[in-house]
């Protein structure tokens, strides 16, 4: 499954009724993705998706890439092992690959 490229952007003002566009996008075209009642904190949110998702992808190859550098029998402290889970399970969700 592949996504929209982002960035993507918000269009819209402080009413519920924002949509979320490709970055470049006009809003006279009718290339949103996303339109509707959306409140503006949710359509940001949204909209930073594709962001999100490349920053959990970085942080979690740079963890694992770490690891693997430490040598073998190393293992992460349970905080950094819990959070490199939570952060593949959302990379996976995101991807629609729920396990």
């Amino acid at each position: 499954m592949s996504h929209t490229p982002g960035p993507w952007a918000v269009v819209g003002g402080p009413s519920k009724y924002n949509q979320v566009y490709a970055e470049g996008a006009k809003t006279s075209e009718t290339s949103a993705f996303l339109t509707g009642w959306i409140t503006p904190a949710n359509a940001h949110l949204i909209a930073a998706a594709p962001l999100l998702l490349e920053a959990a992808e970085e942080l979690a190859n740079a963890i694992e890439k770490q690891l693997a550098m430490t040598g073998k029998g190393i293992t992460p402290s349970p905080r950094v092992a819990a959070a490199l889970e939570s952060a593949r399970t959302a990379i996976n969700a995101a991807k629609g690959n729920q396990q």
